[in-house]
C-alpha cells in the first residue's frame, strides 16, 4: 500500500507540480522537488497569506496578542 505523501507526491508530478529522482547516493531514495509553476503558486499563497494576516491584525495590540496567545497555549495543552 502506497503511503499518504507517495500519493500526494505522484499526484503532483501527474499534474507538473513537482519532479522526482533517484537519489544518486542512495538507490532507494526518491527525491523531490518543486517545479516552477509549484513555487509560483507557493509564493502567490504565502503573499495573499500575508496580507490577510495583516488585515486581521493591524488593529491588535501587542499586548492583546500576548494574551490571545496565552489562551491558545491553555487550549493547545489541554488538546495534547
Amino acid at each position: 500500500m502506497l503511503s499518504t505523501t507517495t500519493k500526494i507526491v505522484q499526484r503532483m508530478t501527474a499534474e507538473g507540480l513537482a519532479i522526482t529522482w533517484i537519489s544518486p547516493s542512495d538507490g532507494r531514495v526518491t527525491e523531490v522537488s518543486l517545479t516552477d509553476a509549484d513555487l509560483e503558486a507557493v509564493l502567490r499563497a504565502a503573499n495573499t497569506a500575508k496580507r490577510v494576516c495583516e488585515r486581521t491584525f493591524s488593529e491588535i495590540s501587542e499586548d492583546e496578542m500576548k494574551q490571545v496567545n496565552q489562551v491558545l497555549k491553555k487550549i493547545f495543552e489541554r488538546l495534547i
